[in-house]
């Protein structure tokens, strides 16, 4: 299993969508940032909102994961489709993680969310 997973994973990240990725990530940082922009001083409801749809940017664009333009031609490959949507998945994870830590800081610091529930 790990020699296939070593085998897929040149061609994985080669047909992932970076762009659309890139993107939905660079507008849910825009969103993410929006209160801070536009406000003097941003309140917690209004950042609040802007970091769930955020999110949602990012996750539409991550949606995009799922389309496989490549399963067309690796539809003979003897590996299944679980793994190499399970591979594209654990390649976007750290940059999820990366981009979630960079939008919450985007939120103006009066209006970012805790970083313990009370």
């Amino acid at each position: 299993m790990p020699e296939k997973v070593s085998e897929l994973l040149r061609p994985v990240v080669r047909t992932m969508p970076w762009r659309m990725i890139a993107a939905a990530a660079g507008l849910g940082l825009l969103l993410a940032a929006y209160p801070g922009l536009t406000e003097d001083e941003p309140g917690g409801r209004p950042a609040l909102i802007a970091l769930r749809a955020s999110a949602v940017a990012f996750a539409l664009g991550a949606a995009f994961l799922l389309d496989d333009p490549a399963r067309h031609t690796t539809a003979a490959v003897p590996t299944r489709r679980a793994l190499r949507h399970g591979l594209r998945l654990a390649l976007l994870v750290p940059v999820a993680a990366l981009w979630w830590a960079a939008s919450l800081l985007a939120v103006p610091e009066p209006a970012r969310p805790p970083r313990r529930p009370p």
